[in-house]
């Protein structure tokens, strides 16, 4: 399973950086398998904006069929984060409209 997904959704490259300019070792070796770990490190870190990415396109763009393979695929995660679907602020047809996607 992918570690990512169960750390903040809105953690950014620069939240992986110290002040100094380094990559935090320690967090990136929580959050990403060893190999992926070793080339973040060899990357250069330069001023580059942040930008969302979905891991699970090629192109990185969220599409409703790449979320539905993630959920069907992921079933644990998914009764993980079922409960929290109830606890957010939206009206209820768009909570129902989220759950029989």
């Amino acid at each position: 399973m992918n570690k990512q997904c169960l750390y903040d959704l809105c953690l950014k490259v620069s939240d992986l950086i110290l002040t100094t300019g380094c990559w935090k070792s320690g967090l990136l070796r929580e959050l990403f398998p060893p190999a992926d770990v070793v080339r973040r490190e060899s990357m250069e870190i330069g001023n580059i904006p942040d930008k969302n990415i979905w891991s699970y396109t090629k192109h990185g763009a969220y599409t409703v069929k790449s979320g539905y393979w993630f959920v069907a695929n992921h079933i644990g995660l998914w009764l993980l984060i079922l409960p929290r679907v109830w606890q957010i602020s939206i009206l209820p047809s768009a909570r129902w409209s989220f759950m029989a996607s």
